[in-house]
């Protein structure tokens, strides 16, 4: 039960005004002093079967007067991005859980380090507000947007349980998260780490992660895989550079990509294996194009090739299978 100075009416949150903790824009509630998240838990049981999440003596200041919300801002510079998601990244904790998907999924403990996973953390704002006493400028980061109360507006980020991925590009530079989910939302596990229909949010884009592994050996050339996570396991597996698309149909984006990581190397695309299955055309078709857009440009173009019991190539590669790769 809520304490009596508590029981100010919850307002049902909405697009314009998401849930503080969740981030998301349906089931929960909040007013001035706390908010009831149906989906993020704490230590508090709310009677509705969700959890209180006290916001009182947490706000900064208002950040803007309410009424003055500006709309999307212009995307932050890279070098802004790579300071302020570096500071979140260190900022928050990489729980077990996370720490075993990653295992399983084939990372050792030194890659795990390396890569700079985290988990998400359950309350947003604390650590929003954390980074705003350090000096970072969270305008236009992707992710971050005003979240409105009745009485002000402070910086937050959507709290969904899950764990951060960083994006990178060929410098190393931490241009985007992407988080994957614990529990699918719309059937979809990952999604890009964005806030570009919130107050003062950024689009984030579809940026290609370059996937650097500490040595490169050069026996493999330049792969292209689908997903950041996928090509920080390929790329330890491998010991070559990866590019990870943050999805099939933004094939596009790997062609600048190339340019900045690739000498003389071969290009491998190693798309997941459902590129051969009829009803999910898209796969196959992005191969194809990007194939053929290779080879336009004069560049050896080949195909990573394994046992088809495993869907993605970091799979195969985590159950020992050996990854061949055949002339296209």
């Amino acid at each position: 039960m809520l304490a009596s100075k508590e029981m100010e009416p919850l307002r049902r949150v909405s697009r314009r005004r998401p849930c503080p903790v969740c981030g998301h824009e349906d089931w929960c509630g909040f007013n001035s002093r706390v908010c009831v998240c149906m989906r993020v838990e704490s230590p508090r049981p709310a009677a509705n079967g969700g959890w209180v999440h006290r916001l009182t003596g947490v706000l900064p200041a208002p950040a803007q007067e309410p009424d003055t919300m500006p709309s999307t801002l212009a995307t932050a510079s890279v070098d802004t991005r790579h300071e302020v998601y570096s500071a979140l990244l260190a900022a928050c904790s990489l729980r077990e859980e996370h720490r075993e998907d990653l295992r399983r999924r084939g990372l050792s403990d030194t890659q795990i380090r390396y890569g700079c996973y985290a988990s998400v953390p359950g309350e947003p704002w604390r650590v929003a507000l954390e980074l705003l006493r350090r000096g970072y400028d969270l305008r236009g980061v992707p992710g971050f947007y005003l979240h409105r109360t009745f009485r002000s507006c402070y910086w937050t980020f959507r709290g969904s349980p899950g764990y951060f991925i960083p994006v990178r590009d060929y410098r190393g530079r931490i241009v985007a998260l992407q988080v994957r989910a614990d529990r699918p939302l719309n059937r979809k596990r990952y999604r890009m780490f964005s806030s570009g229909q919130r107050p003062s949010g950024a689009c984030s884009g579809t940026p290609v992660h370059v996937a650097r592994p500490p040595v490169e050996t050069g026996d493999w050339g330049v792969l292209v895989t689908e997903g950041a996570l996928k090509a920080d396991i390929a790329a330890g597996f491998l010991s070559c550079v990866v590019l990870g698309l943050a999805g099939v149909s933004t094939w596009r984006e790997a062609l600048p990509a190339l340019e900045s990581v690739r000498t003389t190397h071969d290009v491998v695309l190693a798309f997941d294996n459902d590129r051969f299955d009829r009803r999910k055309p898209a796969v196959g078709r992005a191969a194809r194009e990007l194939r053929e857009a290779l080879q336009e440009q004069g560049i050896e173009v080949y195909e990573a090739v394994w046992s088809p019991a495993y869907k993605g190539i970091d799979d195969a590669l985590a159950a020992g299978e050996e990854i061949r790769k055949k002339r296209v």
